[in-house]
């Protein structure tokens, strides 16, 4: 039997859910970048990045566009369908939040401290 590899996920920010529509990416805290020289290959340099989500959710007629711009050392928890699950804590809002009314879409961009990954079991 085949096992669920993506599509259905949830978002909920400091515990409260938010209807979720879809292009999540989930940022991770290191980046690499190669090194090369004249001679050839010489490795990689590290550098640690500011790990995130960035979504869409739906835009209902009871969210406050405010309070999502003003989230500050909150908790965003990430629910994938295959059982993996993503913790962003003492996170923040990103940027300038997108909100689109004629398709009833908010673009958000949230960064944190640190990125938990849980696997599924």
């Amino acid at each position: 039997m085949g096992k669920p590899l993506g599509g259905i996920c949830s978002v909920a920010i400091d515990g409260q859910r938010y209807d979720l529509r879809g292009d999540v990416e989930i940022l991770g805290d290191i980046s690499r970048e190669g090194v090369k020289g004249l001679d050839g290959v010489h490795g990689y340099l590290e550098r640690p990045e500011i790990p995130g989500f960035n979504m869409t959710i739906s835009d209902s007629g009871g969210l406050s566009v405010e309070v999502l711009k003003n989230f500050k050392d909150s908790t965003f928890n990430l629910n994938l369908i295959n059982g993996k699950q993503y913790i962003l804590r003492n996170g923040w809002t990103e940027n300038q939040i997108s909100l689109n009314p004629e398709n009833g879409e908010i673009k958000l961009e949230f960064r944190g401290v640190k990125l938990e990954e849980l696997l599924s079991l």
